[in-house]
């Protein structure tokens, strides 16, 4: 039987890999002995054989775990990157939200018209670049004009442009309405309403 001399300069069984695919067991602690000597081992041709298919399935068991276990983990983090990229464009945090004036013009445009979407654009430091109407009737580009002035929280992404759907409510109230109840109100996260009397249509 043909025989092979392997000379190494360490004890195969030190080499935690080659040890495993070779059918090596861990080497136990030996202070009688050094690990790292110069050896000449013989070894048969028919024994690598032999361990190598012993270990291989074991081993290729393990490489594929492993294999699936890094893949789920990039799989996971370029997920939760796009998923906070696409967060971060869709839905920039208010910093501050501009009521538009709130004219007879206005008030006399059908309810169903009086809620106005303005789109706007929105710059790497939190500012408006653009707006244009989505829906509604905005008289006089009142809703357009508040936009514009509107403030977004700023990012730090290069040449990242976000875009907001804005939407301004234009609501006519009882001529009752106590001065408390015709304030502004905002609601998150995009969303504006703007009250009046009824009673000033007439005038």
């Amino acid at each position: 039987m043909t025989r092979v001399w392997i000379c190494m300069r360490i004890n195969l069984r030190c080499i935690s890999p080659i040890g495993f695919f070779l059918g090596y067991p861990p080497a136990e602690p030996n202070p009688r002995a050094e690990c790292c000597q110069t050896t000449k081992t013989p070894v048969y041709l028919s024994d690598l054989s032999d361990r190598a298919s012993n270990s291989s399935q074991g081993g290729f068991q393990v490489v594929i775990r492993n294999v699936i276990a890094i893949t789920l983990f990039a799989v996971g983090i370029g997920t939760t990157s796009t998923s906070y990229s696409l967060k971060e464009r869709a839905e920039p945090t208010v910093v501050r939200a501009v009521a538009p004036v709130f004219s007879n013009y206005q008030a006399a445009v059908p309810a169903a018209n009086r809620h106005v979407v303005i789109r706007v654009r929105i710059d790497n430091p939190g500012n408006v670049k653009s707006a244009e109407n989505v829906s509604g009737i905005d008289v006089n580009g009142q809703a357009k004009q508040a936009a514009l002035r509107w403030k977004f929280s700023s990012t730090d992404r290069d040449n990242s442009e976000r875009v907001a759907n804005l939407t301004f409510v234009f609501q006519n109230m009882p001529e009752e309405t106590s001065e408390e109840e015709l304030t502004p109100i905002f609601k998150p996260p995009f969303e504006i309403e703007v009250r009046r009397r009824i009673h000033l249509l007439e005038k």
